[in-house]
């Protein structure tokens, strides 16, 4: 299933930054798939079709239990009994599969990536793979079935069909869904190359064409980027029917799948005590009214879905008083409140909405009209303007979400980034709270379920924050592990008042064409904990206790620096999440030091209460990519060698020759893969726990 379309966004900034792959730890990025459509009950040949640190990949992890890979395996070199993983799989989905969008994750040398959409169907799936970049090359349609393609860098690709004067086309085009880069433009051409209609895919929604034919005679649909681009990142799906007017209406199966719906994001379970629950649409009036009679004082939460449900709309909200009838001289509606976007939360991954949400109180007895309008305009598909109005008593509550966040300390560097939790290494969860219906109060967040060697402290979000971020620390002797994590937040206040995290991924980097960061839902965060690389360095603040300290008093925390081969570097410390009025200094450490200290100072007016807050590190470590790789082949080497000294055989000697050839040249090449350099990290510190309090009289 997809999880709902929240807008994750990032303001557009004045320059285009550089993303570096190497100014970090190696984790493995995956970018695209290369089928990523299939039809449930058959086998598909997948692999990863673009990312970066892909090596070894030995495994690939669905969201559904009922899709299976097994790694394609080539014949053992010579001499060698180990089979060789090509990073290509045969991927098998049963036929109680469900149909829908799933997350896959690829497995490998330096941990789990992040995941990408594959679409389960019913239909069948036709891949196509040679190049239709013409009319004399266009794919001839078929019926029932969905084409995968990918569109081409400054080309457009064709699909040809017959009609019939009076037959009705209708035809849907969808990328976004599949985590695709495409913005598909579509168009039709007649019998005589006339352009006939057009459409193009907005957000998630598809390119889409409806038109009658009025002549027999062979037509064609263009599909291109709008912008141009293509390769192996601008996936899309095709689907059209065509009927005779006699025939019913059919609805495509992508459609069916992947169109937005107001279901896409349900409210919370207790909507069904709701004073109001309305559905509508601003397809055929800009205006939508409803009145409700309320009591004074009385405590409701409103909330409108549309936008966050993938709507094209952006509703705005305002609650009139409505004359009484008792004689007064009010005799018109008054407007009390309007109400429009709600502020947005995070920083990279952003929880932004465009549908009014709204604590409010009915400032006495009598009858109140609530009224949604449309800021939005332009020509939109009908059912692309869908709201729903919930009204019901408010009932504090919080939603979580938790991403991995890229390792750096300028933001707009951030790109898609999965797990490689080394030993002694450390990771860094970032947690979003989005507060409901007047949930004011502090939640303590923990991480569950937690293997063997991996430790995290407590977050706590105090109130009037939205969000803190969870360091994972391991062990130097941990156990090789991959699998879910689970973060749970719990209310200081009311114990019973828990939500467990959604997770979040990022989709795509900024770059000249798209220079927003784009995020969505996920199924679940993955941790990987690999057994084959140590982190160089680790850094330790504050130790285990919990630091009470007073209003406008000081607090001293001692830093550790852990330094291992290839971490002999100055470290410059940044505190993150400092707790509101209070301050902290960054701290340099110099490389022949392995102590420092952090000085917190609390202001006379810091908020009582309990904190959490954190330093990155940012500091130089000499690094060989997967250096296992080149000892392999070394050792292969000499093996081969010592057998051509063993061996008589012509024949036999010649073929090990062959091999001695072929695997010096790779020693070559690992030689320089896998060469020291230098890289620049940053690396979470654990977490610093504060207890903030009264000054002494």
């Amino acid at each position: 299933m997809r999880y709902p379309a929240i807008a994750l966004l990032i303001p557009i900034f004045q320059s285009c930054i550089g993303n570096s792959l190497y100014a970090q730890f190696p984790t493995i990025e995956l970018q695209a798939i290369s089928q990523p459509a299939a039809q449930l009950g058959t086998t598909i040949d997948l692999k990863v079709s673009a990312g970066s640190r892909t090596d070894e990949l030995s495994d690939l992890v669905f969201s559904d239990s009922g899709i299976l890979a097994e790694s394609v395996k080539e014949p053992a070199k010579l001499l060698s009994d180990a089979s060789i993983s090509t990073g290509a799989f045969k991927v098998t989905l049963s036929d109680s599969t469900p149909r829908g969008l799933v997350d896959v994750r690829a497995l490998g040398r330096f941990g789990v990536s992040n995941p990408r959409s594959l679409l389960v169907t019913q239909q069948p799936i036709h891949a196509v793979a040679t190049d239709h970049a013409s009319l004399s090359t266009a794919i001839a349609w078929r019926p029932s079935t969905i084409f995968l393609s990918h569109c081409q860098p400054l080309k457009r690709n064709y699909y040809s069909l017959t009609m019939k004067s009076g037959d009705t086309l209708r035809a849907v085009c969808y990328a976004k869904p599949l985590d695709s880069l495409a913005i598909p433009s579509m168009i039709l051409l007649g019998p005589d190359r006339s352009e006939l209609a057009s459409g193009r895919a907005i957000a998630n929604w598809p390119a889409e064409i409806e038109h009658t034919a009025s002549r027999d005679g062979e037509y064609h649909v263009i599909i291109n980027d709008f912008l141009y681009q293509g390769g192996s990142q601008h996936a899309y799906v095709f689907e059209a029917a065509v009927r005779s007017p006699q025939a019913a209406i059919q609805v495509l199966e992508l459609d069916a799948l992947l169109r937005p719906t107001l279901e896409s994001r349900p409210p919370a379970a207790d909507h069904d005590s709701a004073l109001l629950d309305h559905h509508a649409s601003f397809h055929e009036k800009h205006l939508i009214s409803q009145d409700l009679s309320l009591k004074k004082d009385q405590n409701l939460w409103i909330e409108v879905f549309s936008q966050q449900c993938g709507q094209l709309t952006d509703p705005r909200l305002i609650i009139y008083r409505l004359p009484d009838g008792t004689g007064t001289s009010e005799q018109s509606p008054r407007q009390l409140v309007e109400q429009d976007d709600p502020p947005a939360i995070g920083d990279v991954v952003k929880i932004f909405s465009q549908d009014p949400q709204l604590l409010w109180k009915a400032p006495e007895d009598g009858n109140y009209r609530f009224v949604l309008l449309d800021n939005e305009s332009g020509r939109r598909p009908p059912d692309a303007t869908a709201v729903r109005l919930l009204i019901r008593s408010a009932k504090p509550s919080f939603n979580l979400y938790a991403y991995i966040p890229y390792p750096a300390n300028d933001l707009n560097t951030s790109r898609p980034t999965g797990s490689n939790l080394m030993r002694g290494g450390a990771e860094s969860v970032r947690l979003l709270l989005q507060r409901q219906a007047g949930f004011i109060d502090a939640v303590t967040v923990t991480a569950e379920g937690l293997p063997t060697g991996v430790a995290a402290s407590p977050l706590i979000i105090p109130a009037g924050s939205n969000a803190g971020s969870i360091t994972l620390t391991c062990t130097e002797n941990a156990t090789a592990w991959n699998g879910a994590l689970r973060f749970v937040g719990h209310s200081m206040t009311a114990e019973t008042l828990t939500a467990e995290s959604q997770a979040a991924t990022l989709l795509w980097a900024r770059s000249p064409t798209h220079n927003a960061i784009q995020s969505r839902l996920c199924d679940q965060l993955r941790l990987s904990i690999g057994e084959q690389d140590t982190a160089p360095i680790g850094i330790q603040l504050g130790g285990d206790s919990v630091h009470e300290v007073a209003q406008g008093a000081k607090l001293s925390l001692p830093i550790k620096v852990i330094r291992r081969a290839g971490g002999n570097a100055a470290c410059l410390l940044r505190p993150k999440d400092l707790p509101p009025k209070t301050s902290l200094s960054d701290v340099t450490i110099a490389a022949d030091k392995n102590d420092g200290t952090a000085e917190l100072t609390i202001a006379g007016d810091t908020p009582l209460g309990e904190y959490t807050f954190w330093m990155q590190n940012e500091t130089k470590v000499k690094w060989r990519d997967n250096p296992q790789s080149l000892v392999r082949e070394e050792s292969y080497l000499t093996k081969l060698n010592e057998q051509l000294a063993l061996t008589s055989d012509a024949a036999q000697r010649s073929a090990i020759e062959t091999a001695i050839t072929a695997t010096s040249a790779r020693v070559d090449e690992l030689k320089k893969a896998t060469a020291e350099r230098e890289l620049t990290v940053w690396i979470p510190s654990d977490s610093v726990r504060l207890k903030v309090v009264a000054a002494s009289q």
